[in-house]
């Protein structure tokens, strides 16, 4: 392989794992820069690794029979289960590679110094120290999108294939509750787009002594595989090697808390010990400014600060979501409405 416009197949090797524990290192290898085919092989038929393989417009091999593009092309063999950054063939370009498979460190065909290197700095975006020994069935990525349980503002905090966790007031929901569900994921391609599908309550735990923040969790049937696509770009691709440009340094935790932001009435949807989100109608506001902001926490309790706004996003509804640094008159108030 030469030039920075060559590409490389990836051959993903399974061994045994379900479709859930697969899915994710196919769409993080979709999204991988310069890639070529990418392939699938198994030992043995499989109708669930078919389907799999047609959904995402893949090459499916069965009894070994590797495809045969692999034997003459450059072809990268990784294992279901790793989770390849977007910028993982990058350290290639350029520099000839041997045709066929080949494989990280255990390649035992030889190799010049430079591709050694190469590959190299390729397995560390491989490895499982950097996929957070992705290898267990329905392990959750701990994640940060905002998200909607029932209509009622939420945060998604954890997230697999099948289900997830989710902060958010309580309001009236009970364990084997079926209750419709979206979150906004972050695309590779900076859009952000809303995956939807039905939670069925299994978990429901208070975090705050005011009972304003609960942990909601269960498994999740999303509406369509392209739904189920859109949360594991974001978990396992964007969230991992997208980062946001500014993101709080201590956790968030939702809440639906009347507000007055800049004299106009508003609600703040999450609270953490140094920001906050309100929800507001239309206006001028960009980042770094500075809002006056009074928040209602009962009928005797009011909190002032200033809000140095880091983040606006409009949403569906024509209001304003803004978010930011909140520098509070006083902090009492924070042992009793926010998690210890």
């Amino acid at each position: 392989m030469s030039g920075i416009d060559s590409k490389v197949n990836i051959l993903i090797r399974i061994a045994n794992q379900g479709i859930d524990e697969l899915e994710p290192t196919v769409v993080a290898s979709t999204h991988v820069k310069n890639h070529g085919l990418i392939m699938l092989t198994f030992g043995r038929d499989r109708p669930d690794l078919e389907e799999l393989a047609q959904l995402y417009g893949l090459e499916y091999a069965v009894n070994d029979e590797l495809p045969a593009r692999a034997q003459y092309e450059p072809t990268l063999m990784i294992e279901a289960g790793e989770i390849p950054a977007p910028d993982c063939l990058e350290a290639v370009s350029g520099i000839s590679v041997p045709q066929g498979i080949f494989r990280l460190p255990k390649s035992k065909i030889p190799l010049t110094k430079r591709l050694r290197v190469a590959l190299a700095a390729m397995g560390r975006n491989l490895s499982a120290d950097d996929n957070h020994g992705y290898h267990r069935q329905l392990e959750r990525q701990k994640v940060s999108m905002m998200a909607f349980i029932g209509g009622y503002p939420a945060q998604c905090i954890d997230i697999h294939a099948r289900g997830g966790g989710f902060l958010m007031p309580r309001n009236n929901l009970h364990i084997d509750q079926e209750i419709g569900v979206s979150v906004d994921c972050r695309t590779m391609a900076g859009k952000i787009e809303s995956a939807s599908g039905t939670l069925l309550i299994k978990s429901l735990v208070r975090l705050t002594e005011s009972g304003q923040s609960w942990r909601v969790g269960g498994p999740i049937k999303w509406d369509s595989p392209r739904d189920q696509t859109l949360v594991l770009e974001h978990a396992f691709v964007s969230e991992r090697f997208n980062q946001h440009p500014w993101h709080r340094a201590t956790p968030r935790f939702p809440v639906s808390l009347p507000a007055v932001v800049a004299g106009s009435d508003s609600e703040c949807i999450d609270l953490s010990q140094d920001g906050a989100a309100y929800i507001i109608a239309p206006n001028n506001v960009s980042a770094e400014d500075r809002l006056t902001v009074e928040l209602v926490l009962d009928a005797s309790i009011r909190i002032r600060g200033e809000l140095t706004v880091k983040g606006v996003n409009s949403l569906a509804n024509g209001m304003v979501r803004v978010g930011g640094i909140m520098n509070w008159e006083n902090t009492d108030w924070q042992d009793g409405f926010l998690p210890r």
